[in-house]
């Protein structure tokens, strides 16, 4: 039995990708929506135009209003949080770790909320139904990413 084409096998351990640039600029956005939360806790309401308001909008319930309690909203954050960092350690197109950062930083930040404030807390209203903050539109963003991505690869087939 012929053993010599085994003799060059050679382990090597699975590349990581550590938290350059993109990491950064998720860190970047989980400082700028913390901040913007404090500011609007601790300044109060700042900007009321029509049906816009920049306060404080504490949301407590789920994804469209959906009544969860917070603790398994926060078990979920934490879960989903983490299957993002080890997703992140793989080797991707630059463009799928951007909205991968993206969907963690926007995940990270809400996740906070829910310790601080026992839910999420909003600080831009339109209307009496539409609540949003800087890591909400980081996970919109990185969703999107991902899904043009996904539909491109579906066009090429």
């Amino acid at each position: 039995m012929n053993l010599s084409r085994f003799s060059t096998f050679r382990f090597s351990p699975p590349r990581l990708n550590p938290p350059r640039g993109f990491g950064v600029v998720a860190l970047g956005i989980v400082l700028v929506d913390q901040l913007t939360k404090w500011l609007v806790v601790n300044g109060g309401t700042i900007l009321t135009a029509g049906p816009l308001r920049i306060g404080a909008v504490y949301n407590r319930e789920g994804v469209l209003g959906l009544p969860i309690d917070n603790g398994i909203l926060l078990i979920a954050g934490v879960t989903i949080s983490a299957c993002l960092g080890y997703w992140l350690t793989r080797s991707f197109r630059p463009e799928v770790r951007a909205g991968f950062w993206l969907l963690l930083a926007g995940a990270a930040s809400n996740t906070l909320d829910r310790i601080q404030y026992d839910g999420v807390l909003d600080i831009v209203a339109i209307g009496p139904t539409a609540h949003f903050n800087v890591a909400d539109l980081a996970i919109i963003t990185g969703a999107g990413i991902l899904v043009t991505i996904l539909w491109r690869r579906g066009q090429d087939d």
